[in-house]
């Protein structure tokens, strides 16, 4: 039954993060005045080069190019299954992130390229994600008591979403959707200055397998923001709110000029320190 019940979870997550993915592509064609390819495209992408064949470049080093892809997708998909399939502890939650963002730069130096080299570093030096995905968490452990999405969903039942009560913390984890989302303006490793950033070296199966694992990466974070923040437990609902946010985060992305890596990383600090006014919020129940 566990088998069965993560196999769903993480096909669930690929298909559905992909059609969203392909509907905040949309989005910022159509603001951008372009008529953008269909909604299913990123699905159509996946499955298109899962078929095509992979190779290792003569400068790569093959052994860490071949095995980031695969270990993208076993992280993200247990990430996955943790959080949303067993609404089990967000710690290990955390530590597949970081481990993501180890990946990503694995994947930029493993090539030989300098196009994913670069992007590799500036990759690296964003601290955003693990900055505000780590004091978020942190802010909703010292509010509910609990580190389980289970737990802090019963918890929001009584007391109402958590966001009303942290609301700068619930901004830092949306910061972090908008970093991780398609051509974010405050992540500058994948500028078009650098092409495809980490990813450009990256042919046949080996690129589905990246794509496979954005998709299920991009569902996940979402998920999470919803039932940590939202106090959204309905699947039904989770859908429609995913498909709101998508179309937040492509709208931001559309209309936002990309950042250098410097003015980048200012943001994300300038975020992560607005969490300390969650301190200022009042809270009733204490």
């Amino acid at each position: 039954m566990i088998v069965i019940d993560t196999f769903v979870g993480v096909t669930e997550a690929f298909l559905v993060g992909s059609i969203y993915l392909g509907l905040h592509r949309k989005i910022m064609a159509r603001i951008q005045r372009r008529p953008g390819p269909p909604i299913i495209q990123e699905l159509l992408h996946t499955l298109k080069f899962l078929f095509k064949e992979g190779y290792a470049p003569i400068t790569s080093a093959e052994f860490l190019y071949w095995m980031v892809p695969v270990f993208n997708v076993i992280v993200w998909s247990s990430a996955v299954t943790i959080a949303a399939v067993y609404r089990g502890n967000l710690l290990p939650f955390f530590a597949f992130y970081a481990a993501y963002k180890v990946l990503s730069h694995g994947a930029g130096v493993s090539s030989g390229s300098t196009y994913t080299k670069i992007g590799g570093v500036r990759h690296a030096i964003m601290p955003a994600g693990e900055l505000a995905l780590a004091c978020s968490l942190i802010s909703a452990y010292f509010v509910t008591g609990h580190m389980d999405v289970s737990g802090i969903l019963a918890w929001e039942k009584t007391h109402g979403a958590l966001w009303r009560y942290i609301p700068f913390s619930t901004l830092a984890f949306f910061t972090l959707l908008w970093i991780d989302s398609p051509h974010s303006p405050l992540d500058p490793s994948k500028g078009y200055d650098i092409v495809e950033g980490y990813l450009t070296e990256y042919p046949g199966f080996l690129r589905s397998l990246m794509y496979t694992s954005e998709a299920i990466k991009y569902f996940c974070e979402l998920w999470v923001f919803q039932a940590v923040f939202l106090g959204i437990s309905d699947p039904v609902v989770h859908m429609f709110v995913m498909g709101g946010l998508t179309a937040i985060l492509a709208t931001l992305c559309a209309l936002t000029p990309i950042l250098t890596p410097y003015q980048a990383v200012g943001v994300h600090v300038t975020v992560a320190g607005l969490m300390f006014l969650d301190t200022l919020v009042p809270k009733p129940w204490i």
